[in-house]
């Protein structure tokens, strides 16, 4: 070879090395530092905790948990290495020889379109996912392989496991392995199967595309993989590779069983700890609330508030199905989701058969304008009884009265009973009541049904067994507070937290109608002004309200008046015209001082209508001060949150309840007692049910707008709310009665099954008489329907009736009765 040509190859040789060593130090001059990675703070959840120690809600940016690495089982470590780096306890940051195969790879790719392969090791993934940004260039890749080097110097091979298996991402808003398993397989990461650690392993290959979830056949793919490869590097004996590959993908996974069911609670609370230590603290730094809450109760509350208001809003009428789709758009509307089903179904039978569609979110206008777009709006849900889904109705059968529906996987058979609620709301007014299935669906009606029973299950050809149902308009609320502690036991904002977050148990003000009233009578036994047995006239009467600076002529709810009655009776049935004789006697600024101390606040109209309960309040507020009866007389701020704490454990607060007495608790006692009676003989008579002792009252105000229960068992205080929530009148068949106290009713049936029957407990200053029940007087001796009445020790009266033989004809006049 000529001199000269060997001169100018090594010229450019030596030209070509200094580019690319201008390139190196161009790209490494600013290589990230690993100090990130030695104070390895990543963003962790907040967690919340109920009474019970149950996990109820977590809060967060990136949804882990950090474990350590000695707390990650050997196989799930190996299941990573078969799948991503089988080496990486023997190279140094860079597998050479996988490096070499990807570089072959990739230049057959540039000439030839063939596909790329990947060759980065566990250590170079780890400095791509801490300190580099995701983008595919030759830039990047050099720097994560410098930057692999250098973690490998720095950490030991152990440590790099611990952050790359807490860092990587693993689809459904799961990081870390910890969060993984517990989103996949609802158990801890050191409990995991060979399979399901192989499942894991599987997913950060590509987390949207490879999800158990989602993509469940290409999951089982992917897991078949990486267990073949743990057989093949040794990592796990054929004979458990072999028991792997036959396990189902997924189990049925029981989730933290209160997980995300007390909706409405979780929010106040995040509430809360966002307000008092910022986002990034809540988000990012991890913190561990304890509330107040009982999570079954709440979900009994909650399950309860739903029966009760669908039944309210069914009494109100149908207002129609979800969609009507024509015949031409829903044959296209349908090819599209059945198109869309198969690719989401699990292919194995079994699993493919607990699920069927819900149509219930699918947006008409989109169905109309495409259908696919309209089918990617369906969902899949378990065929769990009492699941509501939207389903299509295919067939009408007036003969047989029944209606056939499909739910994709299976058809669902409706039986006319259970529609013949449907009369048609025709702008508020209904209409007839349906007589034939016709006369209330027709084919090709997008409706929401309710699951029953799976008859075929059983061996029956009906397949399941479904209910007409819709989405309540009308709203409510549950309060549980108890009265010892102001623990907040149950709170319930609405329907459902998904379609509307509006808190009604916290945020609704509203009038409390009669649910008012036992502060009026409270304020009345305390000031010795009146006993249970004292006798009012129940009579037409115009009386001077100088609040409002004008007469009034009242009348009762029902319209009647009952002449002279006693004052139990008047709580008992409600009587405004008792209410207004006491506020009247009172004045409403006295009145309006007790409802202040009992947190009601101070926003009450000082004019006699106050007996009528025209001020408004929140469902919290109200049974937070009926639990004033309950304990005694004592008045405490209620509790939501209990004790919140750093991951650390350092506690940042703890509830403190300071009580102040608001009435004596002889007073509370008698008011109590009065209560009791409207339970066992008034307003709230469905209550009776429970059979143990409850006092409570109803409220109902004006063209039925608001309804109310708030009631008393010894140990809880529950208020229940029901209306709408742009203050439409309900109807005129519904009541406090009606519309609240059955939810009360079922809350209490459910949460008390089996508890032994409790008392109010009898204070000291308290007496019981035997009275007559015409005068409020001391019965006379012998008397056969002498009542048992309480009283302040001290007031009850000191004359006696006449006996019945000595009574003068007209010794007694029943009034209006």
């Amino acid at each position: 070879m000529p001199r000269k040509l060997v001169v100018t190859l090594c010229s450019l040789l030596v030209v070509a090395a200094m580019g690319v060593g201008a390139l190196l130090i161009s790209l490494l001059s600013d290589l990230p530092q690993l100090s990130g990675m030695h104070d390895y703070r990543p963003p962790v959840i907040s967690k919340v905790y109920d009474r019970n120690g149950e996990l109820i809600a977590r809060f967060f940016k990136q949804r882990r948990t950090v474990v350590p690495r000695e707390q990650m089982p050997d196989r799930l470590v190996k299941a990573f290495l078969a799948a991503e780096d089988a080496d990486f306890y023997e190279h140094s940051g860079v597998d050479l020889s996988g490096l070499l195969a990807a570089v072959l790879t990739e230049i057959k790719h540039q000439l030839l379109g063939s596909a790329r392969r990947g060759g980065s090791t566990i250590t170079q993934q780890t400095a791509k996912t801490f300190l580099l940004t995701p983008e595919q260039t030759y830039d990047r890749k050099i720097k994560e392989m410098v930057l692999a080097w250098k973690i490998e110097q720095a950490f030991t091979k152990d440590e790099i496991l611990f952050l790359y298996l807490n860092q990587i991402y693993f689809g459904n808003g799961a990081y870390g392995v910890e969060e993984a398993a517990q989103t996949y397989f609802g158990k801890h990461v050191g409990e995991l199967t060979l399979a399901e650690c192989a499942v894991l392993a599987s997913i950060p290959k590509s987390p949207n595309r490879i999800n158990p979830i989602y993509n469940p056949n290409r999951t089982l793919e992917r897991r078949a993989y990486v267990l073949q490869q743990m057989e093949k590097r040794g990592f796990a004996p054929p004979d458990e590779v072999a028991e792997a590959m036959k396990a189902p993908l997924l189990r049925e996974r029981p989730p933290a069983e209160y997980l995300n069911r007390t909706p409405y609670y979780a929010e106040d609370i995040r509430q809360h700890l966002i307000g008092k230590y910022g986002e990034e603290m809540v988000y990012q730094q991890g913190l561990v609330a304890y509330a107040a809450v009982d999570a079954r109760m709440d979900v009994a509350a909650h399950r309860a508030l739903r029966q009760g208001l669908a039944e309210a809003d069914k009494r109100m009428g149908y207002r129609g199905p979800l969609m009507r789709l024509d015949a031409d758009v829903r044959r296209n509307f349908l090819t599209a989701v059945q198109q869309e089903m198969e690719d989401r179904l699990p292919r194995d039978p079994v699993e493919r058969a607990q699920l069927v569609w819900d149509l219930s979110r699918v947006d008409p206008k989109v169905a109309e304008r495409s259908p696919q777009e309209a089918a990617e709006q369906v969902r899949l849900a378990h065929k769990d009884p009492g699941s509501l889904v939207g389903v299509v109705v295919v067939k009408v059968d007036s003969a047989a009265d029944t209606v056939t529906v499909d739910l994709g996987t299976t058809r669902g058979t409706m039986e006319f009973s259970t529609m013949k609620w449907a009369r048609a709301n025709r702008y508020g007014d209904l209409g007839p009541t349906p007589r034939d299935p016709a006369d209330v669906l027709q084919e090709g009606d997008v409706v929401l049904v309710r699951l029953l029973e799976d008859k075929a299950s059983k061996g029956a050809a009906t397949g399941l067994l479904v209910a007409l149902e819709q989405y309540p308009r009308v709203q409510g609320a549950v309060v549980a507070v108890e009265p010892e502690t102001r623990r907040v036991r149950a709170m319930v904002g609405g329907w459902d937290f998904a379609r509307s977050s509006f808190d009604r148990a916290t945020m609704a003000r509203r009038q409390p109608g009669s649910a008012f009233k036992p502060f009026i009578y409270a304020a009345a036994i305390q000031s010795r002004v009146v006993t249970p047995a004292s006798i009012l006239v129940d009579a037409p009467k115009v009386f001077a309200d100088k609040g409002a600076g004008r007469d009034w002529k009242p009348e009762n709810s029902d319209g009647r008046f009952r002449g002279d009655i006693r004052l139990r009776e008047c709580l008992t049935h409600s009587v405004n015209i008792c209410s207004i004789t006491l506020v009247e006697s009172l004045t409403p600024e006295k009145v309006v001082e007790l409802a202040t101390r009992v947190g009601l606040g101070e926003k009450w109209p000082m004019n006699l209508t106050l007996a009528l309960g025209t001020g408004e309040v929140t469902p919290l507020k109200l049974a937070n001060a009926y639990a004033t009866f309950a304990d005694e007389g004592r008045y405490g701020e209620p509790v939501i949150v209990e004790k919140v704490k750093t991951v650390d454990g350092t506690v940042l607060e703890e509830a403190d309840v300071r009580k102040v007495d608001v009435l004596d608790p002889a007073t509370a006692y008698v008011t109590l007692s009065m209560m009791q009676s409207v339970v066992e003989s008034g307003t709230a008579w469905r209550i009776k049910e429970l059979g143990r002792p409850v006092a409570g009252k109803t409220g109902t105000t004006n063209d039925a707008r608001d309804a109310w229960f708030v009631g008393c068992v010894p140990g809880l205080c529950t208020a229940v709310y029901v209306g709408m929530d742009n203050h439409e009148p309900m109807g005129p068949q519904e009541a406090g009665g009606r519309a609240a106290a059955p939810v009360f009713l079922e809350f209490y049936r459910t949460i008390l099954q089996g508890a032994p029957i409790r008392e109010f407990p009898v204070p000291e200053g308290v007496e019981h008489h035997e009275v007559d029940p015409r005068t409020g007087l001391l019965a006379a001796e012998g008397q056969t329907d002498a009542l048992r009445e309480v009283f302040i020790s001290g007031t009850a009266p000191t004359e006696r009736a006449v006996p019945a033989e000595d009574r003068p004809p007209d010794d007694w006049r029943e009034g209006d009765l």
